[in-house]
């Protein structure tokens, strides 16, 4: 948040923010993530001080699992609250958003079907042989009652 009062001095007026993640990966030195709001509201981005386009902040930060889309590494004013009067089916879905699980939906229900298919034709199949086998076996007993009347 940034809080400005209508004060008589213009310069108070031109207020900015910055936030700044300081990430040290393990055997690597120091980075500097951080936003920065500008006291006429746009907003840019930079790593070490250089500035990038948001898509290449983002890039950036997933390369070190830090999915901004899931904001899983910053607590964002009223999350917490947010959070707590989700539903079961809501706190599914924020965790597979969190844990990248959600990228993999498609495919999941891609393959599940296909599993189904494939279990209803093993059923399918097993179901026709337990008929085959007990058709051979009343033929096998009708073989054996006609061979009986024959001799």
């Amino acid at each position: 948040l940034i809080y400005t009062v209508d004060l008589a001095d213009a310069s108070e007026n031109r207020r900015s923010a910055r936030v700044t993640l300081a990430y040290e990966p393990e055997n690597e030195r120091e980075i500097l993530f951080s936003r920065v709001i500008e006291a006429s509201g746009t907003t840019h981005y930079e790593i070490d001080n250089q500035r990038l386009t948001s898509e290449e902040y983002n890039e950036r930060l997933k390369s070190y699992g830090i999915l901004v889309k899931a904001r899983n590494f910053l607590v964002y004013q009223g999350d917490i609250e947010a959070v707590a009067q989700k539903t079961p089916k809501e706190l599914t879905t924020l965790i597979e958003q969190i844990s990248g699980s959600d990228e993999y939906a498609e495919r999941y229900t891609t393959n599940e079907r296909a599993k189904q298919r494939a279990e209803d034709e093993a059923h399918t199949s097993f179901t026709k042989k337990k008929s085959l086998m007990t058709q051979k076996k009343q033929m096998r007993e009708q073989k054996e009652e006609a061979e009986k009347h024959m001799a």
